[in-house]
């Protein structure tokens, strides 16, 4: 009997604990989803940064100010993040919202936009390739989150409909709007991903050869064929973990059209 009840005991303690981490989850989720709304009310210059919108809410400040052609509030975003590079919309406006670069790769993923501390991470330009879409290379990454937030749309690459419904993203920077042309779209080890034919165009990039090779290279390995004879310019990349082996990456390429 007494031995009946240290493990109901025990039992009771594991629902407790597990209850509390749920909890602690679906907190840091909700507080994620708040401040992404947040930030995009105020890079579309609708509310001021004070002003709290509830995540979920329909007719969202960023789907109307996009469809008037309204720019993106950099100095505000500025403001509160000095690594603020640009802003990128894709994926239907899934992946809506700024990207920083700084001088590591570690930091912002588990810091929010705003600096506060969060699971969620904000999308960041890799450190080692400078000038964040204005180099010939540009690599953005963000986690692919389970409640389908940051890159997760990405996945969606996945699907040859959807790759060919969805073949421009879009990123704006203080400068101007820049449309990138989805050129490639695939999965794979992260070794493969960001082998040496990266790694040389990481390196020699602006002597165009290596960048030439990467956009041939790319082309070759995307699950399905962009079908246009697309022109080498800049290219960025969207990236984000891929679960179907233990280290993959899902990747994006965009070479720029305009």
């Amino acid at each position: 009997m007494t031995r009946l009840k240290v493990l109901m005991g025990l039992f009771l303690i594991g629902m407790v604990l597990t209850g509390v981490i749920l909890a602690y989850f679906v907190k840091g989720y909700y507080e994620d989803r708040i401040e992404a709304d947040n930030i995009r009310e105020i890079a579309y210059g609708t509310v001021s940064e004070n002003q709290v919108k509830e995540p979920g809410e329909s007719g969202t400040a960023a789907e109307e100010a996009a469809d008037k052609g309204i720019s993106i509030d950099f100095a505000s975003l500025i403001e509160i993040n000095s690594d603020t590079m640009g802003w990128l919309q894709a994926c239907d406006g899934e992946i809506d919202g700024p990207v920083v670069q700084t001088t590591g790769n570690s930091f912002y993923l588990d810091h929010r936009f705003d600096g506060s501390s969060g699971s969620v991470g904000c999308f960041f330009a890799d450190a080692e390739l400078p000038d964040a879409f204005g180099a010939p290379l540009t690599v953005v990454y963000g986690h692919n989150r389970k409640d389908g937030s940051m890159f997760h749309p990405l996945l969606n690459y996945k699907d040859e409909q959807y790759f060919k419904q969805h073949p421009t993203f879009v990123v704006w920077t203080e400068d101007e709007e820049i449309t990138y042309r989805v050129f490639s779209a695939f999965f794979a080890d992260n070794n493969v991903v960001y082998g040496d034919t990266f790694m040389n165009a990481v390196n020699n990039g602006e002597e165009g050869d290596a960048l030439k090779l990467l956009f041939e290279e790319a082309k070759e390995k995307s699950l399905y064929d962009a079908g246009e004879d697309l022109k080498l310019d800049n290219i960025v990349i969207l990236s984000t973990c891929e679960y179907s082996g233990a280290n993959n990456r899902m990747v994006i390429f965009g070479v720029k059209v305009k």
